[in-house]
């Protein structure tokens, strides 16, 4: 018929014969079961078309409106021309909003500077950028610390150890190198056989610095002076007590629970690592006074929510990553 539906009530609805299709450049009529209005609003949806190469267009927007009555929802972005809803397309519908903070990753800082048609070169992520290189090295970027812990047996390389208690990962790491160390450390001189331990694929932390401000987890190890505790009540803050001193522990091996690997917990001036943590440190003249983190330690970190971290926690801690302004009052692409 010559008669428009699902448009509304100001538009007019009698159109010429010759014209067979319109297209509403910010609407997409769903196929999923109607729901009641409003049920999408605030939902993204992601729309995508594919050719016969293979090659496929997508486009993101966010649903402001939904009506019952023809299963249709309003975008907040007209759709791209030429890629209006159409039969074949396929659609996604995420629940909730979309985490739109900027990324501190600089490979993905550039990718959306490059495709970005408000302030950047405009380019299309599928034609004109090589997708596949901007992955790798936003890969790298992303690059997490391996951690060393000195240990009074070898362990075997590729085999994982974790620290869960009750079940719970505090840590988790696979073994990537393991160094022999003989020497004094205790000045007593005889010679003592140490093994410093490498992990990498890290999950979690081993140890936690005190601050008297944060949270602790249940049977959680906590630092602080060259000494080790543990958190032996339910979440919440933790008053340092000599009760809580542990001056023994061990990491499990993964598929293995009666395969131990006990921590040496030296609390020496020698035996610890510069900042006080007896248990994450490494070799260094003699001592085991460096840095047990390949990149740093997020508990030396004083000023995180202003590099663009949601916590301290440890994983935030990356290869690369960069938190600079980037002005985009004067397009330098025109």
């Amino acid at each position: 018929t010559n008669t428009l539906q699902q448009v509304g009530t100001d538009t007019t609805q009698t159109i010429a014969d010759t014209i067979t299709e319109v297209f509403v450049k910010d609407a997409i009529i769903l196929n999923t079961t109607a729901q009641v209005d409003s049920y999408y609003n605030g939902m993204s949806i992601t729309l995508s078309r594919s050719n016969s190469a293979g090659d496929t267009y997508t486009q993101k927007r966010r649903i402001i409106g939904y009506e019952n009555s023809g299963n249709v929802a309003i975008v907040d972005f007209p759709w791209d021309e030429g890629y209006f809803p159409d039969t074949g397309d396929t659609y996604i519908i995420s629940g909730g909003r979309p985490d739109v903070r900027v990324s501190l990753n600089p490979a993905m800082q550039l990718l959306d500077y490059l495709t970005s048609d408000r302030y950047g070169a405009g380019l299309d992520i599928d034609l004109d950028i090589d997708l596949e290189t901007f992955k790798k090295a936003a890969r790298d970027c992303d690059t997490k610390s391996n951690v060393t812990v000195i240990t009074a047996t070898a362990p075997t390389i590729g085999h994982s150890y974790e620290y869960a208690p009750s079940g719970v990962i505090h840590f988790r790491g696979k073994v990537e190198s393991v160094t022999t160390r003989t020497f004094d450390l205790n000045n007593d001189e005889t010679d003592e056989t140490y093994y410093e331990v490498v992990f990498t694929d890290v999950i979690g932390k081993l140890g936690r610095k005190w601050n008297d401000w944060e949270s602790f987890r249940p049977d959680e190890l906590i630092w602080k002076d060259k000494k080790l505790y543990k958190k032996t009540t339910a979440l919440s803050t933790y008053t340092i007590s000599n009760s809580n001193l542990v001056t023994a522990q061990n990491l499990t091996k993964v598929g293995a629970s009666s395969t131990t690997l006990a921590l040496n917990l030296d609390n020496t001036p020698a035996g610890s690592s510069a900042n006080g943590n007896p248990v994450v440190k490494s070799f260094f003249n003699d001592t085991f006074n460096a840095s047990g983190y390949s990149l740093y330690d997020s508990d030396d970190v004083k000023y995180w929510k202003y590099i663009g971290w949601d916590s301290n926690a440890q994983r935030n801690v990356t290869r690369h990553q960069m938190n600079q302004v980037v002005s985009t009052s004067n397009p330098v692409f025109d």
